[in-house]
């Protein structure tokens, strides 16, 4: 009868002592699970988040539209001149350049694709979609949940280039080697919201909402162009950049229930 205290009619403290231990573990399940987790199937339906408005960051912005048109007539004059430094060093009869086509050209054709051609908040919807259908098709299901973009700022500006360098190859063709350094400033950002979901002890368990905001304003690194050998039959360049680079973002991670 000694062994058997534990499961006996009359309280003793390894009783008490149990009941309160399994008291503690389920008092913690619930308060992770309806608290400080969500397990509903919309998480986001009942608060959703709106991104607050930034004025120093709006302001920011009016003034990278103000300089774009003066940046844009410097960035021309020098894109120019190094790239006929480039190819003048391979060889004429490699590339014949016809339009010296620029690093803001570039980037507003890619910007305006993305939007597809459409202004204003209409092209802001377009280019969210894209991303959420781009998210959601890489984002490991058994993990994360759908991921709900948010807003997207694709930038008003693009790359600068500047202190470009033309480096001689030791070999016998006439090849060169363009390192230039490229600064971009911006105001790109992205704000996103997923859930991620805990299979254990039992699957979806349990969810966390998390949001998540990320800005990138200034991005520096060195690239170098290489062009192609006037040997081969097709005419392609080689681009790849340093393992030196700087970045400045800022990053607004919210966990848990939002209210």
């Amino acid at each position: 009868m000694g062994n058997n205290y534990v499961f006996s009619l009359q309280p003793t403290f390894t009783q008490g002592f149990i009941l309160g231990q399994l008291s503690i573990l389920v008092l913690l399940v619930l308060i992770l699970k309806y608290l400080f987790l969500d397990s509903t199937e919309q998480p986001f339906e009942s608060s959703p988040y709106h991104p607050r408005v930034d004025s120093e960051r709006l302001l920011w912005k009016q003034n990278l539209l103000s300089h774009a048109a003066a940046e844009n007539i410097d960035d021309k004059a020098e894109s120019a001149q190094w790239f006929n430094m480039l190819f003048h060093q391979a060889g004429p009869s490699t590339w014949q350049i016809k339009r010296v086509v620029t690093f803001a050209q570039i980037v507003e054709l890619y910007r305006s694709r993305l939007r597809d051609g459409l202004p204003g908040t209409e092209g802001d919807e377009v280019a969210r979609k894209r991303i959420e259908e781009y998210a959601n098709k890489i984002r490991p299901p058994g993990f994360l949940d759908h991921i709900n973009i948010l807003s997207v700022d694709l930038g008003v500006s693009a790359p600068r280039i500047h202190n470009a360098r033309i480096k001689r190859q030791k070999c016998a063709e006439p090849l060169s080697e363009a390192e230039v350094e490229v600064t971009y400033t911006d105001t790109i950002s992205l704000a996103l919201s997923t859930t991620y979901l805990f299979n254990y002890p039992m699957p979806a368990f349990a969810r966390l909402p998390v949001q998540l905001t990320i800005s990138l304003s200034l991005f520096k690194a060195s690239i170098i162009i290489t062009p192609p050998s006037p040997h081969l039959s097709h005419t392609s360049g080689h681009l790849h950049h340093p393992s030196r680079f700087y970045a400045r973002s800022h990053d607004n991670v919210t966990y848990g229930q939002p209210r």
